[in-house]
Formats: structure tokens, sequence, C-alpha cells
């Protein structure tokens, strides 16, 4: 008889509040691994990240983003770093010339 795998999963937000700026993603970061090693004492084996509370309150934690003291890229007058903007490209596959 096959064996039956178990999960218990808990998903978290990976969001953290506009007006905390770029300070604030550090303690985001934290609170988030808080929240990660809590749930794994309490058995949850799977983790689920969602950065689907963002919008114009709330900003996902996210691969990239700068540390404190740190600037480059294209940042916003909060110094939250703003998306890349994508190349067009023509129907072939290359780039578009402007």
């Amino acid at each position: 008889m096959a064996e039956a795998w178990l999960f218990q999963s808990q998903v978290l937000d990976m969001t953290y509040p506009v007006e905390d700026g770029v300070d604030g993603l550090v303690p985001a970061l934290e609170d988030l691994c808080m929240r990660a090693a809590q749930a794994a004492s309490h058995g949850v084996t799977l983790l689920v990240l969602t950065d689907q509370a963002a919008g114009p309150e709330r900003v996902p934690i996210r691969y990239g983003d700068p540390q404190p003291g740190q600037r480059g890229g294209d940042q916003d007058e909060r110094g939250l770093v703003l998306p890349k903007k994508k190349k067009k490209k023509t129907k072939q596959g290359l780039p578009a010339v402007s």
C-alpha cells in the first residue's frame, strides 16, 4: 500500500507598508523569517509566500530590492525600486527601433 503524504501548509504575506520605504525592507524580511520559523516549529511543512496584498498601500519583498543606504536603478520618490521597463519587440522578436 502506498504511503500517504500529508502536508500542513500556511500562506505568508510577503508585503510591507509603502510608508516604511526602503528602511522597512530589512525589518519586513526579518518578520517574514520569524513567521516562517514559527510556522515550521508548529509543524507546517509547506510555506506559500504571496505578494497578493501588494498595491498602493503595500509593496512586496522581492529579490533585487536595495538594502538601506544603497541606491541603484530607477526609484520613486520614496526610494522604492521601480520595475524595469520591458523593451518592445517586433513580431520577429527583435527589439523595436524608436
